[in-house]
């Protein structure tokens, strides 16, 4: 069995269970007691974050029962680590006496992690690795859609407004130009054995790959070339 320190991750994916019901079952079930369930199966969770929901437990009648004068017994036919429907049993104990028993159903299942803002990005942002987080996402179309690991969108620029928390889309980054428009740009000029190195103006944005129009500054012809992973825009001729 692992340390409860986890019940830190099991406190970020709660906010998976929505506020108006959560609001319902706090006057159905005793919240010391949906700890004590929780903590169970967090212990016999698989590793990383995980998404746990605990049924209501409103077949305890333990109102004005003090928590610390009684013994929480739970029990599983469940191996773990535990995944999916889990059957438990839930004994409550006072003095060596059974006070209750019940049998309930809970859920155990991997939380699907994906790339978040961690602030408001604006269009144009090129993102670092403190603008993002990794954190569940709920919705399968937004999970389908979002970076899926923060190495892949850093160094991109945003295409597009996103408000802090909000899944980042693959379509909504595009990779940063390396030659830019109007700016000068080393042409590297290519013939056989025969290379000439040069300085035009950029006509057009272009990333590594990208062919773009340059512009000879001495007789003002434009030419086309490949935009290399350094910056230089490579001619043939």
């Amino acid at each position: 069995m692992r340390p409860l320190a986890r019940t830190a991750i099991l406190l970020l994916v709660g906010a998976f269970v929505p506020l108006a019901l959560e609001a319902a079952r706090a006057s159905e079930s005793p919240r010391w007691l949906e700890d004590r369930v929780q903590a169970f199966l967090l212990e016999r969770a698989p590793e990383g974050p995980v998404r746990i929901e605990v049924p209501p437990l409103d077949a305890f009648s333990l109102e004005g029962v003090d928590p610390a004068a009684v013994e929480v017994a739970i029990s599983t036919d469940a191996k773990p680590p535990l995944a999916g429907a889990v059957p438990l049993r839930i004994a409550i104990r006072r003095a060596g006496r059974e006070l209750e028993r019940h049998e309930v159903t809970a859920q155990v299942e991997a939380a699907h992690l994906a790339v978040v803002a961690a602030r408001a990005l604006a269009r144009g942002d090129v993102l670092a690795e403190a603008d993002l987080t990794l954190a569940p996402v709920e919705n399968p179309m937004e999970r389908r859609s979002a970076v899926d690991a923060i190495e892949g969108a850093v160094g991109k620029r945003m295409r597009r407004n996103v408000e802090a928390g909000q899944p980042v889309r693959s379509a909504w980054l595009e990779e940063v130009p390396l030659v830019k428009r109007g700016e000068p740009v080393r042409i590297t000029l290519l013939r056989g054995n025969l290379r000439i190195e040069s300085t035009g103006i950029a006509r057009q944005d272009g990333r590594a790959g990208d062919v773009v129009r340059l512009e000879n500054p001495t007789s003002h012809r434009e030419i086309l070339g490949r935009v290399g992973p350094d910056g230089a825009v490579h001619v043939t001729f």
